[in-house]
């Protein structure tokens, strides 16, 4: 199994965040946690072909730090974000 990377940005962010997801995978579950582990929002994403980004809307989550945990295929990986 090969890791690839996701991309973000920007951090700190505000309304949106934005994910670009390298290799192939096509489904990808984000999972957003507050600090506590207490999860607060989950999303399973379908990636249409040929486009490698999503945006993550943010502008319900408040102001704090975050970690999202990204998992596919050949995603898996965790990142700690701060909404403004």
């Amino acid at each position: 199994m090969n890791s690839y990377e996701v991309q973000y940005g920007p951090n700190p962010f505000k309304e949106y965040l934005e994910l670009y997801f390298s290799g192939q995978d096509r489904q990808v579950e984000i999972g957003v946690y507050m600090l506590n582990g207490q999860i607060i929002d989950y999303q399973f994403v379908n990636l249409s072909f040929g486009s490698r980004n999503y945006r993550l809307q943010t502008d319900h989550y408040k102001p704090g730090v975050y970690i999202i945990k990204l998992k596919g295929q050949t995603i898996d990986q965790s990142i700690q974000v701060i909404k403004e």
